[in-house]
């Protein structure tokens, strides 16, 4: 992989991390006010698997952009190759405007409702018909699965969503 590659791979890491860090764990995951400063917080782990590849994200593409300055490299490739990736960067910010939909819509319909939701566009985006009948068992399955697994072998508590209390489900 040239070295332009790996910095633009190195930018969309940083940037999904980024999100994931500064809007997801802070919205979505409560503090409980009751624990002692000195005790981690639900969001410890999360923070530091996040925190880790938004580092990654950003030395690699630190590294790549010195090797690409020390190699007299023509800026204008980057330009003739965003050109030539229009299809690639639409989908980029699709995939992020679906993100930062899922992390308001979680707050909103609760986190089975939304996951099945974002896995569905995911899948039915990237997908083909073919496959129509396994993404719809698999949008609807995985984040259930997910739910009970956490929510009765750890008792991890998922995000409600305020739309069930509204209409007087919670």
């Amino acid at each position: 992989m040239s070295h332009i590659h790996n910095f633009i791979i190195g930018v969309i890491v940083s940037v999904l991390f980024g999100i994931i860090l500064f809007f997801v764990i802070p919205n979505n995951i409560d503090i409980p006010s009751y624990l002692p400063p000195f005790v981690p917080g639900p969001d410890t782990w999360p923070k530091v698997i996040v925190e880790l590849g938004f580092a990654l994200g950003l030395l690699l593409s630190f590294l790549s952009l010195k090797k690409i300055i020390k190699s007299d490299f023509d800026f204008n490739f980057i330009f003739d190759y965003l050109k030539s990736n229009v299809l690639y960067i639409k989908r980029f910010f699709f995939i992020l405007f679906i993100l930062i939909g899922y992390t308001y819509l979680i707050s909103i319909v609760g986190f089975p409702l939304s996951s099945m939701m974002l896995l569905a566009v995911l899948l039915f985006s990237t997908g083909t018909k073919k496959n129509l009948k396994l993404n719809i068992i698999v949008s609807l399955s995985f984040p259930c699965i997910l739910y009970f697994i956490f929510t009765k072998t750890t008792n991890t508590p998922f995000p409600v969503g305020s739309f069930w209390s509204f209409i007087g489900l919670n």
